[in-house]
């Protein structure tokens, strides 16, 4: 009876650690590595993910400017929201230069702004950010300026946005993080008889005075054309992301699937790196950009090389999570991704691993809509990419907006125009806390 009573604890931690190896052996093991390139933190991921692919259900909070909604709501087009913690939400229309207030429930509450150069007036508007006492500013395109409209709709002292050299700036993204801005901007410069073209993405007061570089170029053009080059190789001004955490992330390589991290200081963290097969663009896409870059060209006088890369860019977008996770859009993940989902995300944890790949369920039409997540909230802009011809936008997931340009319609233009083109609209989703 001893003898076997004795029994009983070697049984156990027999069967405890036969339980410890095969829960070891199941657990998901990063296959990568890390290493320096050029004195830096790298880490190489290999181009499957540690676990299974994951599916997040977004849950509709609002729609605004369906066909079967209030027929007093037409926008021009939708390039931008920020909720405020209140629930309340700013949503921008840059064609109709009007600042919407929206409710929790979607009532929208007041209109603010209106096209002009008098104060709390605004044209060419690219973009929102809130400031710390929950005013909103205004993001001018051309020439740069923040807008600063107050809690009660007044206007109140803007901000010039300028990289300091005394030239012609234009800011391209504008983020607010803490008490600094985020921001990317080309400038024009006469400079030893030429124009002098210059980029920077550097971190920025909140009265616009540089603090610290992160990235800058330029180069000198001689002649009587300007050729002002957007979204080809190194183009950092219109490719990165910033978030809460003050992480900013970079990738402006074409076809080198690299994440490049910063804080705010201008100080590089870590490269990300995944193992990556870029895809091809169909013919019918790579014709299509070749249209639009002639329009550019003649609409504003500019010499813009007409050949595109028969690759798609290896990434397209990029949001870095409060929770310090990077999520990035591929050519690939919109590529693959079934029909009423916004992509294939590629989940980074906060150490720069690839630990899973998800995709959110959503009214979402790669070929006509695009969006944007801003914390924990996801906004899609339906029929964004069928905007008329004097807007003219770009970019991956989310809006980049190049020109607006003011005045009435071309008649020419509505001769073109589909019959049955859907209107415009906005939908406020809301994602899982944590995902």
């Amino acid at each position: 009876m001893n003898r076997l009573h004795s029994h009983f604890p070697r049984l156990a931690v027999l069967s405890l650690m036969s339980f410890i190896a095969m829960t070891a052996l199941a657990a998901p093991t990063w296959q990568g590595h890390e290493g320096q390139e050029g004195g830096i933190l790298t880490i190489f991921n290999p181009n499957e993910p540690m676990n299974e692919p994951s599916v997040i259900k977004a849950t509709p909070q609002w729609r605004l400017g369906s066909e079967d909604g209030d027929a007093d709501i037409f926008f021009g087009l939708i390039t931008d929201a920020r909720r405020l913690p209140d629930g309340r939400t700013y949503v921008l229309d840059a064609v109709l230069s009007t600042v919407y207030e929206v409710a929790a429930d979607g009532e929208i509450l007041r209109t603010l702004g209106q096209e002009g150069d008098g104060p709390g007036e605004f044209r060419n508007a690219t973009s929102l950010v809130l400031l710390p006492d929950d005013s909103i500013g205004i993001v001018e395109l051309m020439p740069s300026h923040l807008v600063i409209l107050g809690q009660d709709g007044l206007p109140q002292p803007g901000v010039e946005l300028n990289d300091g050299a005394g030239g012609r700036s234009n800011v391209q993204r504008l983020e607010r993080v803490g008490d600094k801005f985020v921001m990317s901007m080309f400038s024009m410069n006469m400079s030893n008889g030429g124009m002098e073209i210059a980029n920077l993405l550097g971190t920025f007061d909140l009265q616009g005075g540089l603090h610290h570089q992160l990235m800058h170029t330029a180069e000198t053009q001689t002649g009587m054309n300007i050729s002002i080059r957007a979204g080809d190789d190194y183009d950092f001004t219109n490719n990165w992301s910033a978030g809460a955490n003050g992480q900013v992330v970079v990738y402006q390589r074409t076809h080198d699937y690299l994440l490049e991290v910063f804080d705010t200081d201008g100080e590089p963290i870590k490269r990300i790196r995944r193992d990556y097969k870029s895809v091809r663009r169909p013919a019918e896409e790579i014709e299509e950009m070749k249209e639009q870059r002639r329009e550019l060209a003649a609409r504003f006088g500019t010499q813009m090389d007409t050949d595109i890369d028969e690759l798609a860019r290896d990434i397209n977008d990029v949001v870095v999570r409060a929770n310090g996770e990077i999520w990035v859009i591929s050519s690939q993940g919109q590529e693959d991704c079934p029909a009423g989902n916004i992509g294939f995300f590629d989940v980074f944890d906060s150490q720069g691993r690839f630990v899973r790949q998800t995709r959110i369920e959503a009214d979402f039409d790669p070929d006509a809509d695009n969006f944007i997540i801003r914390g924990n909230y996801l906004y899609v802009f339906k029929e964004a990419q069928n905007a008329p011809p004097r807007t003219m936008t770009g970019g991956g997931g989310g809006m980049r907006i190049v020109m607006v340009s003011g005045g009435g319609s071309n008649p020419d233009d509505d001769e073109d125009e589909d019959e049955e083109a859907r209107p415009f609209e906005i939908i406020c989703y809301k994602l899982p806390e944590g995902r």
